[in-house]
Parts: structure tokens; sequence; C-alpha cells
């Protein structure tokens, strides 16, 4: 799967700890799936929430659970011995285009090297 945060990350603006992507549409993944992305850390990142687009209607229940593996998601995406589960987060919907806000109770952390990130979206689909 392939979500903004994939395109966007290069882009993205970290906010009080969340990463915020763009917020175009057709840049999704698969129903069901993970999108993968890569993390190029410079230092030491601590991330408490996420804000992505989803195609889902205004209030539509969702849940993200974000895993991780050390280096590149790359090759690592059918090996599920290699991703740790980091944070989940229930939200609900913003609508198309618009950011949905997934705030995590406990921050993870991104040590400053290549980090390979995994988001799987449940109740909802990335768009």
């Amino acid at each position: 799967m392939a979500l903004a945060l994939t395109a966007g990350l290069s882009t993205a603006q970290v906010n009080d700890n969340c990463v915020e992507t763009m917020y175009a549409s057709n840049n999704s993944g698969n129903v069901g799936g993970a999108v993968y992305f890569d993390v190029n850390a410079s230092e030491l990142v601590s991330i408490s929430g996420l804000r992505t687009n989803l195609g889902d209607g205004v209030g539509t229940p969702v849940s993200l659970d974000v895993y991780t593996t050390s280096g590149t998601s790359f090759g690592a995406e059918l090996n599920g011995a290699a991703w740790a589960l980091v944070a989940s987060s229930n939200s609900v919907a913003a609508g198309e285009d618009n950011p949905t806000q997934f705030l995590f109770n406990t921050p993870f952390w991104l040590q400053p090297t290549t980090t390979g990130v995994a988001l799987v979206l449940t109740g909802g689909h990335h768009q």
C-alpha cells in the first residue's frame, strides 16, 4: 500500500510531535493491507500522533496500528517477524482530503537512522 505518508514524508511537517502529511486523494493502498514507508531521521524523534487522509465519510470509526522495523521496509513487507507494534489509536474519519488525527497514549521513538514503518488501518481505507 502507498499512502500520502509514502510520498508525503519528505514534505511532512512535524507539529507537536504529530507527523502531518499532504491530503491529496488517489495515493492509496489496498483495503486490508498495510502502508509501508521509510523514515530517515537525522536525530531522535518522538511521535505522539499521526494525521492522515482517509477516504471515509465524516464520523466513520477507524483505528490505526503502527509497526516499525530496523532499516528499510523494502523487502520486509511479507516478513511478519521483522515488525514490532509500537503504537495504536482509535479515531473518527474527518472526511476525504481532510486530516484524520490519531493520537497515541504513549509516544514511540525513531532513532537517528532509517526505520521502516507500516500503518495498518481498521474500519476505513487510506486515500
